[in-house]
């Protein structure tokens, strides 16, 4: 019944992007680029939306459960045609990525004997794009330069809602003369934000002098917005190709009041890495810290104009839709964490890695594990609470130091 409803909210979701889509929208690509990535989409396409069909005569019960087998062609055949094809596809980071099913936090897919088996009470995750198709005359190219190439393109989905579009956009980086797939559309928000197109973008392209020749893109990084959600913070940077690589040239907050720019700040930016005005605003020292933490609790000061929103961290033997709806007195160990970087995130919470925030208000029973050029470490909540010993690059905080701070930023 769960696995229904995520599949019923998934497909209204893309009825609802699609209803923004032009149709007739006609992308900058010619017809050669066209031809050159038709196939790695088309691949792409068939992974992505995990175009498998299954035989249930071939039943394997592996680890207690049972699997049934994947059939087909077309790179489905048995588990070696599909590793072929996705080395057709990937660079060899998302090859290995793919190759284990690791994106999936369950073990939906089993290898045995050389076949793909998906397991039974996961099938309904199989193919939920009803007929999703790619529409090639939509590709735009965003970026080429240097063994790198960025492009967008539209794909209709055919549900039984009706028809309607979604965008995916793609990094490709160019390996022995063929250009495969480094980025996909959730690695480039997680790494680098979103590209684009707006007023702001044209500005800060015309603040660094970049013209429509030079080989720059500019990302919309990460956003904050206050209550009344017309006045907001956003990070943006600038990228440039070098030996199949981007490059981050520079980074700057803007603060905008509808859309109008109200004041541009560069910010700092030490061995690419972006450091977090509100890190080092509320933490000055260069000590070794990367991350501050403070406890929450429901008798803390809090100033009206900070409305933090906590975000609930399950353990992988939760509940998770029954522990996501409880009320906010019901929550226990309230946390707000501020990394020093905003483009280098390396601490996960639960075995959940996400990108790095202003600063991130989260609650739950909650094991952190952070890793750096030095190791990795890790902590937990009951170490924040009976102050134990912390990793060096930890550090606590006085809750209300923060919250002062955000309530006059």
């Amino acid at each position: 019944m769960k696995k229904s409803v995520v599949v019923l909210l998934f497909m209204l979701g893309l009825l609802l992007i699609g209803c923004e889509k032009d149709e007739k929208y006609v992308g900058n690509a010619n017809s050669e680029t066209v031809e050159m990535l038709s196939d790695v989409l088309h691949n792409y396409e068939k992974i992505k939306t995990k175009s498998m069909k299954v035989d249930k005569k071939y039943k394997e019960t592996i680890d207690g459960e049972v699997f049934y087998r994947v059939v087909g062609e077309d790179g489905f055949e048995d588990f070696a045609s599909y590793v072929e094809m996705l080395k057709e596809t990937f660079t060899g980071d998302l090859v290995g990525r793919y190759e284990t099913f690791s994106d999936y936090l369950e073990e939906i897919f089993a290898i045995h004997d050389g076949y793909i088996y998906v397991r039974k009470d996961d099938l309904d995750f199989l193919n939920v794009s009803f007929g999703r198709k790619i529409d090639y005359g939509t590709i735009d190219i965003l970026f080429k330069d240097d063994g790198i190439m960025i492009i967008s393109y539209r794909s209709l989905d055919n549900n039984p809602f009706g028809s309607s579009y979604s965008e995916d956009t793609l990094i490709f980086k160019e390996e022995n003369g063929k250009y495969l797939i480094s980025d996909n559309d959730g690695d480039i928000y997680f790494k680098y934000g979103r590209i684009k197109d707006s007023n702001i973008a044209d500005k800060i392209r015309e603040y660094y002098n970049i013209s429509e020749s030079d080989n720059k893109i500019v990302f919309d990084s990460l956003t904050y917005e206050w209550k009344d959600e017309d006045l907001s913070i956003e990070l943006f940077t600038v990228y440039s190709a070098e030996k199949s690589n981007l490059k981050l040239e520079n980074a700057c907050y803007i603060t905008s009041n509808n859309g109008e720019i109200v004041e541009l700040e560069e910010a700092i930016i030490e061995d690419g890495k972006i450091v977090n005005k509100v890190f080092s605003e509320i933490y000055p020292e260069n000590d070794g810290v990367e991350m501050l933490i403070a406890i929450a609790d429901e008798d803390d000061y809090s100033p009206e104009e900070v409305d933090i929103n906590y975000i609930y961290f399950p353990k992988e033997t939760e509940d998770v839709f029954n522990e996501i709806s409880k009320s906010e007195d019901e929550i226990k160990n309230k946390f707000i964490i501020i990394e020093k970087y905003l483009n280098d995130s390396e601490l996960t919470i639960n075995g959940k890695r996400d990108k790095s925030y202003f600063y991130l208000g989260v609650s739950g029973d909650l094991d952190f594990e952070i890793k750096n050029d030095d190791g990795e470490y890790d902590f937990n909540t009951d170490d924040v609470l009976l102050d134990k010993t912390l990793p060096e690059t930890v550090k606590k905080v006085d809750i209300k130091t923060i919250l002062e701070y955000l309530g006059n930023w």
